[in-house]
């Protein structure tokens, strides 16, 4: 999942340019220590810089989850 946070956010959360590409182990770079390898609170701080705006235009993630929406529905019944 970290693949599909767009880099600029996580420079903003590590206050710098981060040197990592796309399959590093974002959650143990020294840059996000704050975080302490916490995947969720490093969650929360994404989707509070990332927003829904965020998603547009990065990778495929909004017809990923535009499926996953459509797919729940239906296993519900709608």
């Amino acid at each position: 999942m970290e693949n599909y946070i767009p880099p600029k956010v996580l420079h903003k959360l590590a206050g710098k340019v981060l040197n990592a590409d796309c399959y590093a182990d974002i959650v143990a770079l020294p840059e996000l220590k704050p975080f302490g390898g916490d995947k969720i609170a490093l969650a929360h701080s994404v989707v509070e810089e990332l927003g829904a705006e965020g998603l547009l235009g990065h990778l495929d993630l909004k017809m990923r989850l535009d499926q996953l929406g459509a797919a729940i529905a239906n296993w519900n019944g709608a």
